[in-house]
C-alpha cells in the first residue's frame, strides 16, 4: 500500500498527499495526526491531494466519518477551509456532487490544483480576526 503524507511545513496549511491505496492502519494513522493539529485549537486549512488515490475502502470511510463526528465542534471553529484537489473533471464532478449532497460546516471547495488550492486556503485561513492572529503569534513568541 501507500503511506498517506500529512505535511505541516507550511503551518497553518495543512497538506495531505493520498496515495492509491492504503491500510486501514495507515488511515488510522493519518486521521490520528489530523486529530492532534485539530487539538491545537488554532486556524487551520486542510488541502488534500488526491490526485493519485483511488479511493477509501467502505471501511476507511467509515473511520474518517467517525473522525469527522468526535470533532465537529473543533472543526467548525478552527478549520477554515478544507480544499480538495482532483486533477480529473471526474474526480472533482464526483466531490461536488458529494458536498451538495453532504454540505461540511466549514468553507470547502474542490480544486484543479495544489497551487489553486494552496492559493484559496491561505486566503481564508488568514481572514479570521486580527485580534486572534495577534493573540496566536504572542503565544508562539
Amino acid at each position: 500500500m501507500g503511506r498517506i503524507i500529512v505535511d505541516v511545513a507550511l503551518w497553518p496549511l495543512v497538506c495531505v498527499t493520498l496515495p492509491p491505496a492504503a491500510t486501514d492502519d495507515e488511515v488510522r494513522e493519518y486521521l490520528d495526526a489530523l486529530r492532534v493539529l485539530r487539538e491545537r485549537r488554532e486556524p487551520y486549512a486542510l488541502i488534500i491531494d488526491a490526485n493519485a488515490s483511488r479511493g477509501f475502502t467502505p471501511k476507511q470511510r467509515r473511520l474518517q466519518a467517525d473522525y469527522i463526528d468526535s470533532g465537529i465542534e473543533l472543526s467548525r471553529r478552527y478549520l477554515k477551509a478544507f480544499a480538495f484537489v482532483a486533477a480529473s473533471p471526474v474526480q472533482r464532478g464526483m466531490l461536488t456532487a458529494v458536498f451538495w449532497l453532504i454540505r461540511p460546516a466549514w468553507p470547502h471547495e474542490v480544486f484543479r490544483s495544489m497551487d489553486e488550492a494552496k492559493a484559496w486556503a491561505r486566503s481564508r485561513v488568514y481572514a479570521f480576526d486580527e485580534t486572534d492572529s495577534a493573540s496566536r503569534i504572542a503565544r508562539r513568541g
